[in-house]
């Protein structure tokens, strides 16, 4: 999963934010010169230094103003090793060891003045590093350190001094090993490379400016075609590149680099490789990001096949790969399809006993608690969410952005079940989790937010679906991807709140959006275009405009009938809608055959 974006009134991305930034205090170069000490952290181990999945905001700034960044080479796992040739991480972890964790961490550390004063300075350490020559950075005294780790933690220090002691010599060798097997590895040394370039070419004094995140990927995006990298390691600067700019929504400027990165992977290892298959879970995952479902499904099946034959018996990777398969069919209409791989990933989570499969278990209940609703099955949906919130208490706790969402998904099956004051408990829960965990510009914070204007216009209160809707809305475009479901749903609550209220012209122009939104994105016979017609096609009639209104809401009924069913909630929702045309227009025993 990728990092959450944090919005409200701190404007940054957490796992990039210097502590200064997090704190809300001014900010310059030497928070530019952090953003590019994460960049290089994750170019040389796959990793960020902090990893803040279902953190609260203040735990986030916790962990950034006061906590020691860890040593780059013990951030390193197995997956990310093979990247390098090396079938060990210790391999790696001991070439990265010394210089390499030097300059990162000088880079990250907690007190701007003492970073690197440019970025011309952070790239001249790692030339300096290639030839073999000290850095800069290992020239820090510990006496600094020492003291304001004794004045923070006097109790454990003492027994600390005894393991130091045990420890140095060990430290010595490991330096020394670690220099002479960076000299004799190409690939790292190719990274180092790559970063000291790109770092000297946004070098702040050179260009008169604060550098930002996305000024550095642009320059290295320029860059990184006549570099001559290895395929494996331009592979893998390529991924980290496409996923830095998904975490800023550049969405385009992303797909150009994870598609290089599938190629080269697939050309260097390949198509039944788990890093080929990383990349490609990417582009699926953006395109799905872009509103192109059709393609994000045709990758998964893809995704699908390459996991069943790299590891033909059940395995978490094949769980995965159903369970956004399942997403992408079902989010363009096909319920019956979805439901049937969504049941193989649960099936294979529930007997897995390796982590990974315990960490998806609660998004899998969740996500057949959707299908089973859509399939008109409250108590088996009902009792699927119940399952997911256990599931990611254990997991993560009852603060996480996941068990916000689980949450969202419970108040949305109470709402079905008729059970209002219990929805818009859980609903709001939902909603102080999200705003706590992730900010009030994510996608998930959105949809909770969303849904409660659902949930309110359910008990009529439409002063609150107004504000509710309003507040998503505003979003549209930037946070919240014209694409994405929730975008459309929100206009359609502001419309129905703007009609109470008789501003028919406003709410005339939110359903029409709210329509064009779903025509753009979705395929043209998903039911979701018609339930939007239906209620475009109620408001017309309702307004005066029958003779454009009426029929088109009889069409969405039978679009409805022949997607959903006749039994389904947005059929009868469209049947009561032509009821009230009917009635209001004199033809009462017509209506009442509709009622029936």
């Amino acid at each position: 999963q990728l990092p959450p974006t944090q919005g409200g009134a701190h404007a940054f991305t957490p796992d990039y934010a210097s502590p200064e930034q997090v704190r809300g205090l001014p900010v310059a170069t030497s928070s530019d010169l952090y953003s590019l000490g994460v960049i290089a952290c994750e170019l040389l181990t796959g990793r960020r230094p902090f990893a803040f999945d279902g953190h609260l905001f203040a735990e986030m700034q916790q962990v950034i103003s006061e906590v020691p960044a860890p040593a780059p080479s013990s951030l390193v796992t197995a997956a990310h090793a093979v990247t390098f040739g090396e079938k060990e991480p210790a391999r790696l972890r001991r070439r990265l060891a010394g210089d390499l964790d030097a300059i990162i961490l000088q880079a990250l550390r907690k007190e701007p003045a003492r970073r690197y004063h440019s970025a011309e300075q952070l790239g001249e350490d790692f030339r300096r590093h290639l030839d073999g020559l000290p850095v800069s950075a290992r020239r820090d005294a510990t006496g600094y350190r020492l003291g304001k780790f004794v004045r923070r933690r006097r109790v454990e220090v003492t027994g600390g001094i005894i393991a130091v002691a045990a420890l140095i010599g060990g430290v010595v060798a490991t330096t020394r090993q670690a220099r002479v097997a960076e000299l004799e590895r190409a690939k790292v040394q190719q990274v180092n490379a790559f970063l000291s370039r790109m770092l000297a070419a946004v070098d702040p004094g050179n260009s008169g400016r604060n550098v930002t995140v996305a000024q550095v990927l642009s320059q290295a995006a320029k860059d990184i075609e006549g570099q001559h990298l290895a395929p494996e390691v331009e592979a893998q600067i390529r991924h980290t590149i496409g996923q830095t700019y998904t975490e800023l929504a550049l969405y385009d400027s992303a797909r150009v680099h994870v598609e290089r990165a599938v190629a080269l992977r697939e050309t260097e290892y390949g198509e039944l490789d788990q890093r080929t298959s990383m990349s490609l879970s990417y582009l699926a995952a953006l395109e799905e990001a872009r509103g192109n479902l059709a393609e994000a499904e045709a990758i998964a099946r893809r995704i699908v096949d390459i996991q069943s034959r790299i590891a033909p018996r059940a395995n978490a990777e094949l769980a995965t790969a159903y369970d956004n398969l399942g997403r992408y069919i079902e989010n363009q209409g096909r319920l019956d399809e979805a439901l049937d791989f969504q049941l193989k990933s649960l099936a294979i989570r529930r007997v897995s006993s390796d982590s990974a499969s315990a960490d998806a278990l609660p998004y899998s209940l969740v996500n057949l608690s959707v299908s089973y609703l859509y399939k008109g099955e409250i108590a088996r949906a009902e009792s699927l969410s119940r399952e997911s919130l256990e599931a990611e208490a254990r997991v993560r706790g009852r603060t996480s952005a996941n068990y916000g969402a689980a949450l969202r998904q419970l108040a949305t099956v109470l709402d079905f079940a008729k059970h209002p004051e219990a929805a818009d408990t859980a609903i709001r829960q939902s909603v102080e989790i999200l705003r706590q965990a992730v900010g009030t510009s994510h996608q998930e914070y959105l949809r909770s937010v969303s849904q409660l204007a659902v949930l309110r216009a359910s008990v009529n209160d439409w002063p609150a679906v107004e504000a509710a809707a309003r507040e998503v809305v505003g979003h549209i475009g930037g946070a919240l991807h014209p694409s994405h479901p929730q975008a459309a749903v929100a206009l359609q609550n502001l419309g129905f709140a703007l009609a109470e209220r008789g501003a028919d012209a406003a709410a005339d122009s939110a359903f029409r959006r709210s329509l064009a939104l779903r025509r753009e994105y979705l395929p043209a016979d998903h039911w979701a275009i018609a339930s939007s017609e239906s209620v475009l096609g109620h408001h017309l009639a309702m307004t005066g405009h029958v003779a454009e209104g009426e029929p088109m809401l009889r069409r969405a009924y039978r679009k409805l009938v022949a997607a959903r069913g006749a039994d389904a909630s947005p059929t009868r929702s469209t049947a009561e809608r032509i009821a009230e045309v009917l009635e209001k227009t004199g033809r009462a025993e017509e209506a009442r055959g509709w009622r029936r």
